[in-house]
């Protein structure tokens, strides 16, 4: 979820390549840049420098279209869905937060830049957390189906 501090107007916000989060990581081939500001986890990467961007192929970021969000408005968007901030050609800095959110008994799949570290528990109901030690306790014996 981006909820902006200060007013996402087309030319400064964040873009993002609409459906695809219905199709595999495989149609968005990357290239990785190599480290431009300070050290993953840095005091300047967690305020938002870029640390390593991973840049589209230019005929893909031509399909990225901007998500225009003012204050008070959010947007909300799984993280399957291709997006970032590109170039900011606005006037104004771009100012939000980013929070990511995600039930405690969903698997997570790791890529697209996801990491465990981004999925931290904030609070668990008692439904959550007896449902988490079933789980831990029949972890070893389980194949993974559904049974």
């Amino acid at each position: 979820m981006l909820v902006p501090f200060t007013a996402m107007t087309a030319d400064g916000a964040i873009r993002a390549i609409r459906g695809s989060h219905r199709e595999g990581d495989a149609a968005y081939p990357f290239r990785q840049v190599p480290a431009i500001e300070g050290v993953l986890g840095s005091p300047r990467h967690r305020l938002g420098y870029p640390y390593a961007p991973r840049l589209l192929d230019p005929a893909l970021q031509a399909r990225a279209e901007p998500v225009p969000v003012g204050v008070g408005q959010a947007m909300i968007f799984g993280l399957s869905l291709v997006h970032g901030g590109g170039v900011n050609d606005g006037t104004r800095t771009r100012f939000s937060a980013d929070i990511r959110i995600v039930n405690a008994l969903a698997p997570v799949r790791l890529g697209r830049g996801v990491d465990p570290e981004y999925f931290v528990p904030l609070c668990l109901s008692p439904v959550s957390r007896s449902a988490q030690r079933y789980l831990a306790a029949n972890e070893a014996a389980s194949d993974g189906a559904c049974r």
